[in-house]
């Protein structure tokens, strides 16, 4: 049997590492390296009047603010929106608002003495109103995004996406691999911040390699399936490999010395999703090192040296 070679004992290492942060409860749950400023817990904000929404409001714009993906919690009526010159987009679905009103109403059940004025009794009336978000109107501008940009740039890092020759945009508020027109979108690079688990930096890349670990799964390239729906077990098999293809290229490029606990808390995400099946975790590897070799293969031998050194 051939001997392995040393990326794929740092492969294997990675592996073993992130299965032995699944064990440990402080790494369940995924979550985001950048701020996403759509679905944060801020309060939903009225464009016109620049007031807070309030109760079942709140839940609602928060649902449809994750959902779709809106980079801001700025909301308004359509007549609102027109008030303010902004135009809601043909085609552009609204989010529910409920506002409630007191109403005074005389109460038949009351008793009342001859002569006097009927009982009466306060109710609340729910009226139902339309919402937009300002991502679905045109003629407002939103808030300038913070100035401060945490994130470094890598020099080794940066030549070795160069060669990848996988387009990345950086705009708005998500992260995806679209296959349709092969390039990879990624938040601005203000809204990554540091958080327990990584700097601003180490997130920002692992979230772009992710994504380079998608790509890698194109017709041309490794032909693995990705037209797959959201929830079923061929999706949470790529984002399998997608996230551990992450932490090996990660590895691989010194970005962070070991897998950091953020790769476990979304590789646990689908792996509960898989019924906690551990044993996909070694199928999922099996092909992450096949694709960040995939990628490793792109390099001129020049840059790979200065990457094994």
């Amino acid at each position: 049997m051939p001997a392995k070679s040393p990326r794929a004992d740092l492969h294997q290492t990675i592996t073993d590492k992130i299965i032995a942060m699944l064990e440990d409860p402080a790494t369940s749950g995924a979550s985001f390296p950048w701020c996403r400023p759509g679905v944060t817990l801020s309060r939903p904000t009225n464009a016109l009047t620049g007031k807070r929404y309030n109760g079942i409001n709140i839940l609602s714009f928060w649902c449809d603010g994750h959902t779709h993906n809106y980079r801001s919690g700025i909301w308004a009526t359509y007549k609102q929106w027109q008030e303010l010159g902004a135009q809601v987009r043909q085609g552009e679905k609204s989010s529910p608002i409920v506002f409630y009103k007191s109403l005074e109403v005389e109460d038949p059940q009351a008793e009342s003495e001859p002569g006097d004025d009927p009982a009466t009794r306060v109710i609340r009336m729910a009226k139902g109103y339309s919402g937009f978000n300002a991502d679905q109107v045109d003629g407002y501008a939103l808030p300038d995004l913070p100035i401060r940009d945490l994130t470094e740039r890598l020099g080794h890092v940066e030549q070795f996406l160069e060669h990848c020759a996988v387009p990345v945009a950086y705009g708005g508020a998500s992260a995806y691999y679209r296959p349709s027109d092969d390039r990879i979108q990624m938040p601005e690079r203000v809204l990554f911040e540091t958080s327990a688990t990584s700097t601003a930096t180490e997130g920002l890349y692992g979230v772009l390699l992710h994504e380079l670990g998608h790509a890698s799964g194109a017709k041309h390239r490794l032909d693995r399936q990705l037209s797959t729906k959201f929830g079923d077990q061929q999706y949470a098999v790529e984002e399998l490999v997608a996230e551990l293809c992450s932490a090996m290229l990660c590895g691989d490029l010194a970005i962070t010395p070991q897998p950091r606990p953020d790769h476990a808390r979304y590789i646990g995400s689908w792996l509960k999703a898989l019924k906690s099946d551990k044993t996909a975790i070694f199928a999922a590897a099996a092909k992450a090192s096949q694709a960040a070799q995939y990628w490793h293969d792109q390099q001129p031998a020049t840059v790979e040296a200065n990457h094994a050194a």
